[in-house]
């Protein structure tokens, strides 16, 4: 049985609640390994024996060339590890950053296919065993280089890690991460409130997480933009995702986008049925474009909203057993990062005009005295100059934000006769 005293310790990799994560060195070998250590003093007993022996039970079963290598567990008087393998690349989530602030944009489709379909391979490989990871996220799939070359994206090695709230067969415990959590299981934790008791749910949330983090790579941003956890479930509870237009996305990554993201988790494709799709097996030279603009059947806001069950034409183009199923997701397609749109040029000028309308408002207060109106005015204009500032650099910007357009009635303090008519 190894000792801590058998390690040199290197570096701190990670960190958890109950647990940090060390890069080590067998000081007879000089292999290097990683060790989770878990602090057993800030656990309670019961919870203690029961996570940790779940974890080394699942751990012990897996044998994959895309799930992290587990070697030993022990436990001194404070600590239990689980000694794992080294993987030289990091997480996906640092990598994903790294490559943002290189390339000045997400990765591309080769990428993401590259990785995806490992990803895909892991999680048909754990759930084929029955076991539900319960926590797949950027940050829990790391890279491996063999050939230590860092740039050679293609040869890549993902690797799937931290099986702490992973659990055998079906389940009803909400664990894991809010921004990749099915929304099925999201929508509990404002109802539930530690009494009610959540709905059984199965591998299908993996598969939800996973058309996250696809989203992700893909965009560079997470699946529902939220200041905090009652907005986030509010979304969640909707089912309804942005994507922008200037994304250029073919149909063979829409269609494998799609079978993940949907509401119903019966409308979610298998592991096993993702491996097949067009989008993991086809030359991204040969991905057919898809051209939003002829698919929506409705514009509002300035955003195509995009519904599968009213749709043929955009059912057609995934897994016909899918497109059959009862799907109520709609997918609302973020038109404002696209300055070629018609919207996006009427939207500069209405702003225009709004900037010098209430320019003219704050002048006109101004001159009135009228220091709570000239105040409002001032916040409007500060509005608009920043929706500016954002469609200039090319970042989403919130419609609804928009201040309205003025009246005499609206600006209060500016609704009397006089008033009107110098206004």
């Amino acid at each position: 049985m190894p000792k801590s005293s058998d390690y040199k310790f290197i570096k701190r990799i990670g960190a958890g609640c109950f647990s940090e994560v060390y890069l080590v060195e067998k000081i007879k070998t000089k292999e290097l390994f990683v060790h989770k250590r878990i602090d057993l003093s800030k656990s309670k007993q019961d919870d203690r024996n029961k996570y940790l022996k779940s974890e080394k039970a699942i751990l012990e079963q897996l044998n994959h060339k895309n799930i992290v290598k587990f070697y030993e567990y022990f436990e001194d008087n404070n600590f239990a590890y689980f000694e794992m393998e080294y993987c030289n690349g990091g997480s996906l989530a640092n990598f994903l950053e790294n490559y943002k602030k290189t390339y000045k944009n997400p990765f591309p489709p080769k990428l993401i296919q590259i990785f995806s379909k490992q990803i895909v391979e892991g999680l048909a490989y754990i759930h084929s065993k029955g076991i539900i990871h319960r926590d797949l996220k950027l940050s829990n799939i790391l890279l491996h280089f063999k050939n230590q070359n860092f740039y050679d994206y293609k040869n890549a090695e993902i690797k799937i890690i931290d099986f702490g709230l992973s659990s055998l067969g079906i389940s009803t415990s909400i664990v894991g991460s809010p921004n990749y959590m099915d929304p099925k299981i999201l929508e509990k934790i404002d109802k539930a409130g530690g009494e009610e008791k959540l709905k059984k749910y199965d591998e299908k949330a993996d598969i939800w997480s996973l058309g996250a983090i696809c989203y992700e790579m893909l965009t560079g941003g997470n699946l529902f933009k939220a200041k905090d956890l009652v907005e986030l479930v509010d979304k969640a509870e909707k089912g309804i995702y942005f994507l922008p237009l200037n994304l250029n996305i073919s149909k063979e990554l829409f269609s494998f986008l799609n079978a993940m993201l949907q509401y119903e988790p019966k409308n979610r494709a298998s592991a096993k049925e993702l491996l097949k799709y067009p989008f993991l097996n086809k030359n991204t030279n040969e991905f057919s474009q898809f051209d939003f603009s002829q698919i929506a059947y409705k514009i509002k806001d300035g955003v195509l909203i995009i519904n599968f069950i009213n749709n043929d034409t955009i059912n057609g183009l995934f897994n016909p057993e899918l497109a059959q199923k009862n799907n109520t997701i709609e997918i609302r397609l973020n038109m404002e990062n696209n300055p070629k749109t018609k919207f996006d040029e009427n939207l500069k000028k209405e702003l225009n005009e709004l900037l010098c309308s209430y320019e003219k408002a704050r002048v006109y207060f101004n001159n009135c005295k009228l220091i709570k109106q000239e105040e409002d005015a001032k916040q409007k204009i500060k509005i608009i100059l920043e929706m500016q500032k954002n469609m200039a650099l090319g970042q989403p910007i919130k419609i609804n934000n928009k201040p309205k357009k003025i009246v005499p009635e609206y600006i209060y303090g500016c609704s009397t006769k006089e008033r009107n008519e110098k206004f």
